[in-house]
């Protein structure tokens, strides 16, 4: 069996669990690194897929600050981790990885044999096998590429659904499916970003346009690449892949990052302005984590607000959180600007962004994203999970939708 990782990168093991480690240096070829320091875990990141084993109860280091310092790499490795927690303590531990976009994540008990232990290694591997140029190029030209689709419910009475977001899936023929993090740093590395964006786009419509055919007119939001805000030629061959399949501008939001609406204001304001005119909504997207201007919500054609899920995880904990929650979402609906809290991942998070007054929510709590046709069959009972909660009494700005 070959090893798809060329390094192990072993924080807060015991001698007993190196040498069962050890076994992978002779079995597939794999270099076990030790490493002493959060500096050491960031240096053996560059070169190579890697995993990194990490102990819960040998606490030379923090495993929570490992995990702060993993989620400063590029590239994010897969993490295994090692020891004997309860399965609330792991939940917890986990729900922090996925704040950090530490997206691959297991868990192995202390008690696992050598055997057990090393192929949840591989797994882990696996999953974060780092794909080369070429294998995306192919991707790309092989359709390979594929869409999953996450809800967005209104934050009404109704608990209505407001649409859908695209997020791009890499359904590699050997890896398996790839989240965006295994391949995108890739793409905006070797000048792909685009291609795979144009594709994101293309599909999103299309599929929007077979869902209207069945009588089930959902709007669809896209993630807009950077390149693209800089393509003043871009609004054109939107509205061309638009009237392509008969889809109103209106149904498609394009969400962009906070940190690329501040790259070159002039030109943003071009092209969102000219988006805006053609009647295509705009969202900022993660918003609270990055410069934070509030120059942005009032200079740039916004439509929606989408909160960061680290300031939505941190508001049912932190008052101070639920303030700038809360004054994020009167400053929004002052300027017209509806509001998403993004990355609803327990109850309490959910009830903290009814609280603070927030049009719609989104996230795994509710609804993983899903093919098509899965999503179709899953949002009866996401549906249902949100109706469970309290009731409130505002209704939120946008148009529901069926589906």
């Amino acid at each position: 069996m070959d090893a798809t990782v060329e390094r192990i990168v072993a924080v807060n093991l015991d001698p007993g669990l190196l040498d069962t480690l050890g076994a992978l240096r002779a079995q597939h070829g794999v270099e076990l690194v030790i490493a002493a320091s959060e500096a050491d875990v960031l240096a053996n990141l560059m070169d190579g897929p890697v995993v990194v084993a990490l102990g819960l109860q040998e606490p030379a280091l923090s495993p929570l600050s490992v995990l702060r310092a993993l989620s400063l790499a590029r590239t994010k490795p897969a993490v295994v981790l090692i020891g004997a927690v309860d399965a609330r303590l792991y939940q917890s531990i986990e729900r922090l990885g996925t704040r950090l976009r530490l997206d691959s994540m297991a868990y192995v008990p202390r008690s696992a044999d050598g055997a057990e232990l090393i192929a949840s290694l591989l797994r882990a591997a696996r999953a974060t096998a780092a794909p080369g140029e070429a294998d995306l190029r192919r991707a790309i030209e092989e359709q390979e590429l594929v869409l999953h689709y996450q809800p967005k419910f209104a934050c009404d009475d109704d608990r209505s659904l407001l649409g859908v977001e695209a997020l791009v899936r890499w359904n590699h023929p050997t890896l398996g499916l790839l989240r965006p993090g295994s391949f995108l740093p890739l793409a905006a590395a070797k000048g792909l970003l685009m291609d795979v964006t144009d594709f994101t786009i293309t599909e999103a419509i299309r599929q929007h346009a077979a869902w209207r055919e069945r009588g089930i007119d959902v709007p669809v939001a896209i993630n807009l690449a950077s390149g693209l805000i800089r393509d003043d030629g871009f609004p054109d061959r939107l509205l061309t892949s638009l009237r392509q399949f008969a889809v109103a501008p209106s149904r498609l939001t394009l969400e962009v990052k906070e940190t690329l609406s501040t790259a070159d204001r002039d030109l943003c304001m071009d092209v969102f302005t000219r988006l805006r005119l053609l009647g295509v909504g705009l969202a900022l997207d993660d918003y609270g984590t990055g410069l934070s201007s509030l120059t942005e919500l009032y200079t740039l054609p916004f439509t929606e607000l989408k909160i960061d899920r680290t300031l939505v995880a941190d508001a049912p904990a932190s008052s101070d959180a639920r303030t700038v929650l809360r004054a994020i979402v009167r400053l929004a609906h002052e300027l017209a600007i509806s509001v998403c809290a993004e990355g609803v991942e327990s109850r309490t998070e959910l009830n903290a962004a009814l609280a603070a007054g927030c049009d719609a929510v989104q996230g795994t709590l509710l609804c993983e994203p899903e093919r098509p046709a899965d999503l179709e069959r899953s949002l009866a009972r996401a549906r249902q999970r949100y109706v469970s909660t309290q009731p409130i009494s505002r209704t939120g700005p946008a148009c529901p939708v069926a589906l």
